[in-house]
């Protein structure tokens, strides 16, 4: 039974467009590695009647290779990737090593997409629209988070608000969800509650650049409306930055219906990943790394001043909130940027963390950061580093490393900020004025970093 000939179909890294694009190819062809220099690609059988299934993630370099057919034994395949090839394997679920070079993708700097710009969005608005999509209707996809119904008294059970486990309610901290929907027609509008928060609207995976910032906090009901100059098929993605929103309400002709969304990513840190220096909520580098990624599925998990062993005014360390606040949000990665705040030893917190995501998450992919720096590392950020460097590879995880070893090779350098200019890095550019942490540019450039990293380990989120 010959197997040497199979139709790969590339489904795009942008979950926004649900683009295909298909490639037939010899297997015993070596310049395949063309083909699979990125991407997401699934191997069907051709007209020849050959009954094996190849499922090669070009990204990370593993080919999964499913015998079908009758399911016996002595089905094997080799799949060609590159130069490489797989081993022979009977068994449907064995992943095999086959050591695909980095993906092209790190060959440039990632950006963030421009502005867009076919929206106009007018905050506080009469409502107008008749047709109504409830708040947890079936045709809206809720992302980025855990939602519930915000409350059993007026206004809040017309919202939803994000679920969080370690923290409750009155931390200062904002709870982080995307609501996503195709929308066909060109006008909707949205009901939320007046309350301190940021509401951004994406068009097609591009940022608004009006966000709905309120600070009133009154409590009040009030609705928002999104118009756009023609009617046609969009894809809608509304971040929610300590926001409470409701229903969404459009013309009796329109549609709404719920997007498919790629593999669930979680960022797990401290005031670094809460967005703390950004001049608005939903800017930190976590928020940028979903818009640059264009996975609006990302679970922001940022606890100011808190590390692996540090806590913060009775918010939990990691190590204590690993279980509730990643393990429990059923991520299908997992990246813990933390280390900074720790002046403790680390070793026994990172190790236990590690432990409770695997044994809770036996198939995620973990990624370890190491401690983020204000400038030249210091001693402990370097220690710390190590130690997080160390587990990782104990036990078997990704590790990326901004630190540096205060020789200028960390991604933040220098001894300044924006608001004392000292001449002797990029801190004076990325650091804010508190001395800590980033500025707007640098949270962009902590995501566009990060992003490239990730890459570079074979991660596309």
């Amino acid at each position: 039974m010959p197997y040497n000939e199979f139709k790969l179909t590339r489904t795009t890294p942008s979950q926004l467009r649900g683009i295909q694009e298909s490639y037939y190819y010899d297997a015993n062809d070596e310049t395949l590695s063309e083909v699979l220099a990125t991407g997401y690609f699934t191997g069907f059988p051709c007209e020849d009647g050959c009954e094996t299934i190849v499922t090669v993630n070009a990204s990370d370099g593993w080919a999964n290779v499913h015998p079908d057919g009758d399911g016996g034994a002595s089905e094997t395949v080799n799949a060609l990737i590159g130069d490489k090839t797989a081993q022979e394997v009977s068994n449907a679920t064995e992943k095999v090593k086959v050591g695909l070079a980095t993906s092209t993708d790190t060959n440039f700097a990632p950006q963030l997409p421009d502005a867009d710009t076919s929206a106009t969005i007018v905050a506080d608005t009469p409502k107008t629209l008749l047709k109504e999509w409830d708040k947890l209707s079936v045709n809206l996809s809720h992302i980025g988070g855990i939602v519930e119904q915000a409350g059993d008294n007026y206004p809040d059970y017309l919202m939803i608000t994000a679920i969080r486990p370690s923290f409750g309610t009155g931390t200062g901290i904002a709870a982080t969800y995307v609501r996503s929907f195709f929308f066909y027609g060109d006008k909707f509008e949205c009901r939320y509650k007046d309350v301190s928060s940021t509401i951004a609207i994406y068009v097609d995976g591009k940022r608004n650049a009006n966000d709905i910032v309120t600070a009133t906090n009154t409590g009040a009901i009030k609705y928002f409306s999104v118009t756009f100059p023609d009617s046609k098929l969009r894809r809608i993605d509304i971040g929610c930055y300590n926001a409470r929103i409701g229903a969404i309400f459009t013309d009796n002709t329109d549609t709404v219906s719920p997007t498919l969304n790629p593999k669930k990513a979680l960022v797990a840190g401290d005031s670094f990943t809460e967005g703390t220096g950004a001049t608005a909520q939903g800017s930190g580098y976590a928020t940028r790394l979903s818009e640059i990624s264009g996975n609006f599925n990302l679970v922001v998990s940022g606890s100011g001043g808190t590390g692996y062993v540090a806590t913060n005014n009775g918010r939990p360390n990691l190590e204590t909130r690993a279980q509730t606040d990643i393990v429990d949000q059923s991520p299908d990665i997992v990246i813990i940027a933390m280390g900074i705040n720790d002046s403790l030893d680390i070793t026994s917190a990172v190790t236990n963390t590690v432990d409770t995501i695997q044994t809770g998450l036996p198939n995620a992919t973990i990624v370890l950061v190491g401690s983020w720096t204000a400038g030249e590392a210091t001693g402990q950020m370097i220690t710390n580093t190590a130690i997080i460097e160390s587990v990782a590879n104990s036990k078997g995880v990704y590790f990326i490393n901004p630190t540096g070893t205060a020789n200028g090779d960390g991604w933040v350098t220098g001894t300044g900020n924006d608001g004392n200019l000292q001449g002797d890095g990029n801190a004076d550019i990325f650091v804010s004025s508190d001395g800590t942490h980033p500025n707007d540019a640098g949270h962009e450039f902590h995501a566009q970093r990060l992003y490239n990293s990730l890459l570079a380990l074979g991660i596309k989120l």
